[in-house]
């Protein structure tokens, strides 16, 4: 019988970070060509939809992703 090993917290954590960060990404994708009701932000730099988002969270990936998935898309 072979036993799966559970894989490293760090392992786990990276995992995890990386999994928030391409959400992150997707969602200020999603912002700069517009979503629902709100216009397009082309001109704004991807690095300060990103940091709008994040300092939404005091800079935790953790409680951004939280706060972002409870936001309603249209």
């Amino acid at each position: 019988m072979a036993f799966s090993k559970t894989p490293p917290l760090e392992e786990r954590v990276k995992a995890m970070r990386a999994e928030i960060n391409a959400f992150i990404d997707k969602r200020v994708q999603d912002i700069k060509r517009g979503d629902g009701n709100n216009p397009p932000c082309e001109g704004v730099p991807e690095t300060v939809l990103r940091n709008i988002l994040m300092s939404r969270s005091d800079g935790c990936l953790c409680r951004a992703y939280l706060n972002i998935a409870e936001q309603p898309t249209n």
